[in-house]
């Protein structure tokens, strides 16, 4: 019997490839050390205003990829003019990171749409460098905001005094007091 026939599927359509091979001519890319690859990299989006490039070193990235494995959500605070938003973060994979308002995110649960992904691309890892690309899809948010989420994410992810935080937020959720640690971080949210 087809008792389904109303339920509507959501789909996202990625706003980039997730590989980096349809990004970049790979090949002339490798041929380079490491800081020309960062050059070019970030040259390539410095004037887009909705596409942010950057890049770590392979052990940072290596930190947060094991860390993010059992822990994969995460809540952003950022201070604006009337408070705070709230983005909810969540690792759909180690190489990707949908962003989206905890408010949005709690009214339309797995349908809503990210306002920032966030790619990781680890083809240069023998020159030791992973590429980060930000990219921003809902036009509310600005290059500040995303760079700043971005950061934050990386620190909180990368650092282990505050990865007890995102741990306790994803193992033991019903004791995360979202006061307490909007207090303890206020300074960098």
């Amino acid at each position: 019997m087809l008792t389904n026939l109303s339920k509507k599927r959501f789909y996202f359509s990625l706003p980039c490839s997730r590989d980096l091979k349809n990004i970049v001519k790979l090949p002339l890319l490798e041929r380079e050390d490491k800081y020309k690859i960062i050059n070019i990299w970030k040259e390539k989006y410095k004037d887009n205003k909705y596409v942010i490039s950057d890049y770590m070193d392979i052990n940072k990235y290596e930190v947060i990829k094991n860390n993010c494995k059992n822990n994969s959500h995460f809540i952003i605070p950022f201070k604006n003019n009337n408070g705070y938003i709230t983005y909810y973060t969540q690792f759909i994979d180690c190489k990707l990171i949908f962003i989206t308002s905890l408010e949005y995110y709690n009214k339309y649960k797995t349908n809503s749409t990210p306002f920032i992904t966030l790619h990781f691309f680890d083809e240069f890892k023998k020159k030791e460098i992973i590429l980060s690309k930000i990219h921003i899809i809902n036009p509310t948010i600005t290059k500040y905001q995303a760079i700043k989420i971005y950061n934050n994410i990386l620190s909180f992810y990368y650092d282990t005094n505050y990865f007890q935080y995102v741990k306790k937020f994803n193992n033991d959720s019903r004791n995360f007091n979202y006061e307490k640690f909007l207090e303890k971080f206020k300074e960098i949210f």
